[in-house]
């Protein structure tokens, strides 16, 4: 009888994978072996789990870039490309304990949910679980699996602030819009599984390859085909917020706490963009693969692309709520990724045995990995202007006076306004500079980080030809369209007077944003360094172990008309 369980060589691979496991049932026991408001210990336990996954992370790079393979009957695999975006969102979530630490921590307790706090955690590091497992798989059956082990955690999260009436509805519409998703992908995994016979992408790109099962793919196999991919794009699509399956994400980024929404900004779009490309390629990298396909597939990612940053670009002008705007924004980032990926099937990809080295994989490396310090400074500097705003009754371990005491400000005033931002150079020099930063950077101003993923993107769309160049029109219309609003955040913080005193801005939250302030400068000036790590690690496992399925009969030709008659 052949032994189920996993040896310590299939584990060693998905060691950080572990420690987030080990750090859940920690986190579960703290409250029964300590008074179980004892929200710090939670807390650190987090941490210490979250640093333990990113120091094992760096600890596997040896397997992943030296002996990338598949594992589990091919469920899982580690390559340079999965190790990488696993590194990212695991350096990210430590951005998000900091800021949980320094703006969260003392809202939980005048919350009341102190009580609450392992359930939160739990939360969180099982989500973090989901979107690593997202990035390392090409089976239907474990993507489905993997996104909703990280969509299922998300949804609590969006609407934990049980009296918080926005993050409630806010957390419904996620809960709609995820199940709808879920369905519809689940519904394009099912066709996909009828019509080859396999749950195995790599094996269903041999039988795309195939000329005679192509010539046969005519009718209503083809109709059926183009359903289940649309249908799998759709579910993955959610993670990203990518148009038409977009609709939650500013609903939610409004409604949940503005750790939950840090978390969510760059862990779920990486998570959700990294699938996407690995499907792409994994579709695309059998040999003689139909350039008709190749071109169908590049046009469809454009127009996806293009439509998602223009909505996402256009929703966010009339937008006054900073979260709100910031999603529309990500949105916007989103579709710019998209774009990138249309060139991934036009661009020539290097192929080293089982490995293909692409340009517009080595691009979206780059672009997230700039992406996570733009955004996360610019999430954690709004966190920052709402505390020193909102007074220390919902201030995290907040110091000093403030604008006005709490009793006399508005009701339900929680300073994420952006009218509120009225001369806030004056008011706030400190924080009004960091967000000046981190707003150029998102626009892509030079000298910034910005600038250099917008110059990636073009020279990676410069060189897919044609179809390319629609893409770099579209990204620089849609970067002068960007330009306004976050122009508008910049002329409300330096030419709108105010009357209001002058915050003061000494505390934790604010040192965060500071240090942020620091790769978005100078991680332009090593632009050569990111970029050529990005380029070591854009290696993508295309053909894994063969797993034992039982090719399925091409579709049967339609009839003649000569047979009809006989």
């Amino acid at each position: 009888m052949p032994n189920l369980l996993p040896t310590s060589a299939d584990l060693l691979p998905f060691l950080p994978e572990v420690a987030i496991i080990c750090a859940i049932i920690l986190v579960l026991l703290i409250p029964i072996l300590s008074p179980r408001k004892n929200i710090l210990a939670v807390a650190v336990m987090t941490t210490l789990g979250f640093t333990a996954a990113f120091l094992l992370t760096i600890y596997t790079r040896n397997i992943a870039v030296g002996s990338p393979a598949a594992y589990f009957g091919n469920l899982l695999l580690l390559d340079p490309f999965a190790w990488a975006v696993k590194l990212i969102m695991l350096f990210f979530t430590l951005i998000v304990m900091a800021l949980w630490f320094t703006d969260s921590h003392d809202k939980f307790l005048s919350r009341g949910q102190a009580g609450d706090a392992p359930e939160f955690f739990t939360l969180l590091l099982s989500a973090t679980l989901g979107l690593l497992l997202m990035v390392q798989t090409t089976n239907l059956l474990m993507i489905f699996l993997a996104i909703e082990m990280a969509s299922l955690p998300s949804y609590v999260l969006a609407g934990f602030r049980k009296a918080h009436r926005v993050g409630a509805e806010a957390a419904m519409k996620y809960v709609l819009f995820g199940a709808a998703s879920a369905a519809v992908m689940l519904y394009g995994m099912s066709l996909l599984y009828g019509l080859f016979g396999t749950l195995d992408l790599h094996q269903i790109s041999l039988l795309l390859a195939d000329p005679e099962w192509i010539h046969r793919l005519t009718g209503s196999s083809g109709i059926v085909l183009a359903l289940g991919i649309a249908g799998l794009f759709i579910g993955v699509g959610f993670k990203i917020a990518m148009v038409p399956v977009h609709f939650w994400c500013p609903d939610v980024f409004e409604g949940a706490s503005i750790d939950v929404t840090t978390f969510l900004s760059v862990t779920s779009k990486a998570a959700g963009l990294a699938m996407m490309m690995r499907i792409l390629v994994t579709l695309t990298s059998a040999p003689h693969t139909s350039v008709t396909t190749l071109h169908y597939l590049a046009v469809a990612m454009l127009i996806i692309g293009t439509v998602t940053c223009f909505w996402g670009n256009l929703a966010a002008y009339p937008q006054n709520n900073i979260k709100r705007l910031l999603a529309w924004s990500s949105v916007a980032h989103a579709g710019y990724m998209l774009i990138g990926m249309s060139a991934l099937v036009l661009t020539q990809a290097s192929s080293n045995e089982n490995l293909l080295s692409s340009p517009a994989a080595e691009a979206l490396l780059f672009y997230l990995f700039m992406y996570l310090f733009m955004n996360a400074g610019a999430f954690v500097t709004a966190a920052a202007i709402a505390q020193r705003l909102t007074g220390p009754t919902d201030a995290g371990m907040s110091i000093g006076m403030n604008s006005l005491p709490p009793d006399q400000l508005p009701k339900n005033f929680t300073g994420e306004d952006i009218r509120n931002y009225a001369n806030l150079g004056r008011r706030a020099p400190i924080l009004a500079a960091c967000m000046l930063v981190f707003l150029l950077s998102l626009v892509g101003i030079p000298l910034t980080i910005g600038f250099a993923t917008k110059i990636k993107l073009f020279s990676l769309l410069f060189a897919a030809g044609p179809i390319g160049y629609f893409g770099v029109a579209a990204i620089g219309i849609n970067t002068v369209i960007g330009a306004f609003y976050y122009f508008r955040i910049i002329r409300q913080m330096y030419l709108t007077e105010s009357d209001a005193p002058r915050i003061i801005e000494i505390a934790p939250v604010t040192i965060v944003a500071m240090l942020l302030v620091i790769p978005n400068i100078l991680f332009f000036l090593g632009y050569e360094w990111i970029n050529a790590g990005a380029h070591m690690h854009a290696e993508l496992l295309t053909a894994p172990a063969p797993v034992a399925v039982e090719t399925p009969a091409a579709p049967a030709a339609p009839p003649t008309p000569a047979a009809m008659e006989q």
